[in-house]
């Protein structure tokens, strides 16, 4: 017994030692560790911001429109960068889903609006596939000196699209969040909403007129419009319904949108289409009710669907040229 007392107690006794090392041993890495990773993020900002100088965090919490914004979902840092004292941009940390698991982006966004360059971080993505996004040396400078209207031009890479895509998504979300900095949005007032709701109650039930659309001849913008027709209620025009067809992954893609007088989406019909089930059908059922609503110089807040980046991209071209149509009747 007296043995079995005493084995015990050296059992206690071994495993405090060992608990106090293992909390010494913490205690002396955390800080060094800690110290690591700042100086990781900190050579990732100035990748990112060559010649900055200063970088002061910008609590996103307290500026309006980010709580909650799907928009800027995931940013999660944002630095403003100087320069000698002088205002040279920010960046934004944006990690999006890739296929295996976040991709951290860091972006540097100038005072003009443009792209710096974009730094990737440590990624968990399929080897020799999803890692191509860092291992094809071209893919992050096509990024640089792009503004919030020229990402399109960047491809996904092939058999490597939801990684790819994933990338694009975290510059788009910089450039949202960019915006929101320097154009912080108004309060909702309750009877801005209302007022919205009239307008859209209004298209109901409207005749639609066919417009000549032949001016439209030469106009790449333009090219993929079919059709449009003036909304005319009670004898008076409440707006247009554009019919337009642009390519997806598979195939043509119809989109009927209908833009109110005052230029707001007020509804969409998707017609059919051979997208992949699943992929491209999704980026429709998921991506398409976000455009209600909008404006055409909020397009740019509708991010594309990982997966379906092509099917995400041909619609939201779709409500961008018939924005376009519109403009160009009523100029």
């Amino acid at each position: 017994m007296k043995e079995i007392l005493n084995a015990g107690v050296r059992l206690l006794i071994l495993t405090l030692v060992a608990a106090l090392l293992l909390s010494g041993t913490y205690l002396i890495t955390k800080g060094p560790i800690e110290e690591q990773a700042l100086a990781s993020q900190n050579a990732s900002r100035l990748a990112v911001m060559p010649g900055a100088t200063g970088f002061e965090l910008v609590d996103t919490a307290s500026l309006a429109g980010f709580a909650d914004n799907e928009n800027v979902k995931n940013v999660s840092e944002v630095y403003r960068v100087t320069k000698d004292g002088e205002p040279l941009g920010y960046t934004f940390l944006s990690s999006p889903q890739g296929f295996g698991g976040p991709i951290p982006v860091t972006v540097g966004i100038l005072g003009d609006g443009k792209i710096s360059q974009i730094a990737i971080g440590d990624i968990t993505e399929t080897a020799g596939i999803g890692t191509r996004i860092v291992e094809e040396a071209d893919f992050s400078p096509k990024f640089a000196g792009l503004a919030t209207n020229e990402l399109r031009t960047v491809d996904t890479l092939s058999g490597a699209t939801i990684s790819s895509a994933a990338v694009k998504t975290a510059v788009r979300q910089a450039f949202n969040a960019y915006e929101l900095i320097l154009n912080p949005p108004a309060p909702v007032e309750e009877s801005s909403a209302e007022e919205t709701a009239t307008e859209a109650v209004d298209m109901t039930g409207a005749v639609l007129e066919p417009v000549d659309i032949s001016s439209f001849a030469g106009n790449d913008a333009l090219a993929d419009v079919k059709s449009v027709s003036r909304a005319m209620k009670d004898g008076q025009p409440v707006g247009y319904v554009v019919e337009v067809a642009k390519t997806g992954y598979h195939g043509l893609v119809p989109v009927t949108v209908s833009i109110t007088e005052d230029g707001i989406v007020f509804d969409y019909v998707v017609g059919t289409n051979t997208e992949t089930e699943g992929l491209g059908t999704r980026a429709i059922t998921e991506l398409s009710p976000k455009f209600k609503g909008l404006k055409t110089n909020e397009l740019r807040t509708v991010d594309v669907i990982a997966g379906a980046s092509v099917t995400s991209q041909a619609l939201k071209d779709s409500f961008r040229a018939a924005f376009t149509a519109v403009e160009t009747l009523t100029k």
